[in-house]
């Protein structure tokens, strides 16, 4: 299953490297026969890459290459605190990739309080712009900055930093659409806006057929000068569907060509 669409008014849609088979060369060969040309490495498998020996990592890389398929992002640390150790490894991890930008998580759980929260993205924005990556700040329910007010004050102080929008991200624990609360006010800073929809009290579901407006914040992005969007179809895995990783793969691509050709 092909398509010519992954690039649609200069938008880079990039395949999430682990959510099409539990066997990450058969999920790559996926990605490879849908015509994806870059792919976001946020685990493999619920595992982080800081985790993976380097020459599983030195393998990847050689697939990846051959193909070629190129990295978009690298998520680090997965919402928490990263030690100066583990921030050298990831980061010269995404070097090794020569991925584009990395993703950065706030918990709530990790961090104390805004200083302390300052401090980390300080740091990590400084090693970032000495290596070309652009840092990239998660948006969720669950984030240490929890209003628009407080975010875009951050932003302020924080310039270099740009915003990652999964509306799914808000609505699988709240079920409160986040379009007009988070993307309207904030949308000139996105980065990257994850495809795959929610449906309030059903779960993911395929684009366009969810609650979540994702299709909109799509075309504001575009609008909005964006250039990434990450494909993460999810639905079926998290909520026990019937059908595997790739089977919803191929559902979600297939209604995701369908309905950009309709566009």
């Amino acid at each position: 299953m092909t398509t010519s669409l992954i690039y649609r008014n200069n938008l880079e849609v990039s395949a999430c490297i682990d959510e099409h088979h539990d066997n990450i060369d058969e999920s790559i060969d996926l990605i490879r026969a849908a015509d994806f040309k870059s792919v976001s490495i946020l685990n493999i498998n619920g595992i982080s890459l800081t985790s993976l020996p380097d020459i599983t990592l030195e393998r990847l890389k050689k697939k990846l290459s051959d193909i070629p398929i190129n990295v978009v992002r690298i998520e680090l640390g997965h919402g928490k605190m990263i030690s100066s150790k583990d921030l050298d490894r990831e980061l010269s991890i995404a070097s090794f990739f020569k991925a584009k930008a990395i993703q950065i998580g706030v918990e709530k759980s990790s961090f104390t309080d805004l200083m302390c929260l300052n401090d980390f993205i300080s740091k990590i924005t400084s090693y970032a712009v000495s290596m070309s990556l652009v840092p990239i700040l998660e948006m969720t329910d669950t984030m240490l900055i929890d209003t628009t007010d407080s975010l875009q004050k951050f932003l302020s102080s924080h310039k270099r930093i740009k915003l990652s929008y999964d509306p799914c991200r808000f609505m699988e624990k709240s079920n409160k659409n986040p379009h007009d609360r988070w993307f309207e006010p904030l949308k000139t800073s996105v980065y990257s806006v994850t495809i795959r929809d929610f449906r309030t009290g059903s779960g993911f579901y395929p684009i366009g057929q969810g609650t979540t407006n994702i299709i909109k914040a799509i075309d504001d992005h575009i609008s909005n000068g964006g250039k990434y969007a990450i494909f993460r179809p999810s639905l079926g895995r998290r909520f026990g569907g019937t059908i595997g990783k790739s089977e919803t793969f191929k559902l979600a691509l297939e209604v995701f060509n369908k309905l950009f050709r309709s566009i």
